[in-house]
């Protein structure tokens, strides 16, 4: 039966298995040293008490036999002697008593023995006194008896030791088979041990092993573009593991197809260059683009395509890209298969793992084409248009002054309308100008240390006239701060935010303009007491061409482009506009210029 392990589970069965074996193990060994312990400490017992018993016979008969002598010898030492033997005796027998002690078939045969002892030792002491009384009659029986005593006591000891000298041998064989069995059971516990590694280490590995060795083929494989192996079976992590990379695989593949629908579908044309700017590939639209296919142009270089005097030019900054790993816009001309060319607008990353530079090339032809006619008509328009306007406000000024004449009042009104309508244009000509030049990056700055109180008299006295004729109060709030700008757009900025403040505050309100210190920068203010500006469209009254209401552009004569062209000239300085409005409580724009520009 297969196991469906996870690598935890496997990891713990390697482990918990050789340990249960080796607690196993060590209990059995444990059990054989005590049971070998325990036969050596019966053999080394047996002995003990073997000994034992023959000190004890030895002393009895030493005893016995120095009455004899000190009887027939009538000597005092040796009856001295004799005492000492038999208080002696009664110690070791008292030690013998003690070791076999918990043993009843020892201590069975021991309390025989003491029975004689006891008997021996009563004779002795019974023959001692009759040696003392020289009860010589009294001696024969008690020699007799002691005799036969001592005959017993010599039996039942020899007994005894014939019995532990049969134990110890017996026990002796006993520890040699339990040594033997200790032996032979580390080598049986080392051999299975070893052979119990290797198994689940040939098992887990089998189901491990080759099967990451499958997994790392199919990084191969996926590298290559080959088909991955089957998917691996089981329920553990690698079967998890290959069944994601399988589905990652998948994804990659579906991603692939997409990115290569993409790339043939695009309208733009998608290739790659090769270190040396030879086309390595390029998608379908090159057809459509360059009149190549993919295959005229793999293998040969840019120089190809691009004019002799710019293929020096974009060589190089090709390279620069290489070498800085940043991606630059190249615009270039190319040549069609046809002759014909066109203009190319080139985004370019160099990738140092491919060494290759990836290209999104697209067609700006048309684009140049408008960028040339619309400086075409601006150059028409301020020279074309607005020279004639000019001259025509020029001769309008003669005819109200009048160089030419008295005009009527009928005539007069209508003269102001024209001149009205005639400075409306100019302005509206000046604001295209302004526009085109910011959004070309022609527009300049002419930087001088400057007074902001200079900035705002100036500003304040070119729409005072115009505040008047609505009724409204101009009130400036000098202060004289120093910094350094272009006073005249700073003044144009100023104008167009008064100016729109006249326009839309109700008659006898008040407009205040100031200027102050805000940590380094300076902070210009226009305050009136208008409608306001609705919230939603606060984010949205810089932009060109935007009005906050429709019939502002026919009402309040206004182009939209005042504002957009504010905040350009404001940015340009490197410092910030915005405005805080309520609707029905008028409005504040601010933009702060830093002191200093960097």
């Amino acid at each position: 039966m297969k196991l469906n392990l996870t690598l935890a589970q496997k990891a713990i069965v390697l482990v918990c298995v050789p340990l249960v074996f080796e607690i196993a193990f060590v209990g059995i060994l444990a059990q054989l040293l005590r049971q070998a312990e325990f036969e050596r400490a019966q053999e080394a017992h047996a002995k003990d008490v073997q000994s034992q018993v023959n000190v004890i016979l030895g002393m009895i008969i030493d005893a016995g036999a120095g009455l004899v002598i000190s009887e027939f010898a009538k000597s005092k030492r040796i009856r001295e002697r004799y005492g000492s033997t038999a208080d002696r005796a009664k110690e070791e027998f008292a030690n013998l008593l003690r070791l076999v002690s918990g043993h009843p078939e020892e201590e069975a045969a021991v309390a025989h023995i003491s029975e004689l002892n006891t008997d021996i030792r009563r004779i002795l002491k019974r023959a001692k006194q009759d040696s003392e009384d020289d009860n010589k009659l009294g001696l024969v029986r008690d020699f007799a008896t002691l005799q036969s005593l001592m005959t017993q006591f010599s039996q039942a000891t020899n007994e005894v030791t014939e019995k532990q000298r049969e134990i110890a041998r017996a026990k002796s064989r006993a520890s040699i088979r339990a040594r033997n069995s200790i032996i032979n059971f580390l080598y049986l516990g080392v051999f299975f041990n070893i052979a119990l590694a290797v198994g689940l280490a040939l098992y887990f590995n089998r189901g491990t092993s080759s099967r990451m060795i499958i997994l790392m083929d199919n990084t191969r494989r996926l590298a290559k573009g080959m088909q991955l192996n089957p998917q691996i079976g089981g329920n553990d992590e690698i079967a998890h593991l290959d069944k994601t990379f399988n589905e990652m695989a998948e994804a990659l593949a579906i991603a692939a197809r997409k990115e290569r629908a993409i790339i043939e579908n695009a309208r733009d044309l998608i290739c790659s260059l090769d270190s040396n700017l030879k086309f390595s590939a390029v998608n379908p639209a090159a057809v459509q683009v360059w009149g190549y296919t993919p295959d005229e142009l793999i293998g040969k270089g840019l120089d190809l395509l691009v004019p002799d005097d710019e293929i020096e030019k974009s060589s190089e900054t090709f390279k620069r890209i290489r070498e800085s790993l940043n991606s630059i816009p190249i615009e270039s001309r190319i040549t069609k298969k046809d002759g014909s060319e066109i203009e190319m607008l080139w985004s370019v990353q160099w990738s140092p793992q491919e060494e290759r530079y990836f290209c999104v090339a697209h067609d700006i032809t048309e684009r140049k084409q408008i960028e040339r006619m619309k400086r075409e008509f601006v150059a028409m328009v301020s020279h074309d248009l607005r020279t004639p306007l000019t001259s025509i406000q020029g001769f309008l000024s003669l005819l109200e002054a009048g160089a030419f004449g008295d005009l009527s009042q009928s005539g007069m009104e209508n003269l102001s309308i024209a001149d009205s309508s005639i400075s409306r244009l100019i302005k509206l000509i000046n604001d295209l100008l302004d526009a085109e030049r910011l959004e070309s990056g022609k527009l300049e700055l002419n930087l001088s240390e400057v007074s902001s109180a200079d900035i705002l008299r100036e500003a304040a006295n070119a729409v005072e006239t115009f505040a008047q004729q609505q009724g409204l109060k101009l009130l400036v709030e000098n202060s004289a701060i120093k910094l350094k700008a272009d006073a005249d757009r700073l003044i144009q900025v100023l104008i167009n935010l008064l100016s729109n403040a006249v326009k839309f505050s109700p008659e006898g309100g008040q407009i205040t303009v100031s200027a102050r210190v805000v940590e380094d920068f300076v902070e210009f203010s226009v305050k009136d007491e208008g409608r306001g500006i609705p919230a939603e469209d606060l984010d949205a009254v810089f932009e060109r061409f935007k009005q906050v209401k429709k019939t502002d552009a026919k009402i309040k004569r206004g182009t939209g482009l005042g504002l957009a062209i504010c905040k350009a000239i404001v940015e340009k300085h490197q410092g910030s506009i915005g405005v805080l409005s309520e609707e029905g409580k008028g409005s504040r724009f601010w933009f702060r210029i830093p002191k200093e520009l960097s």
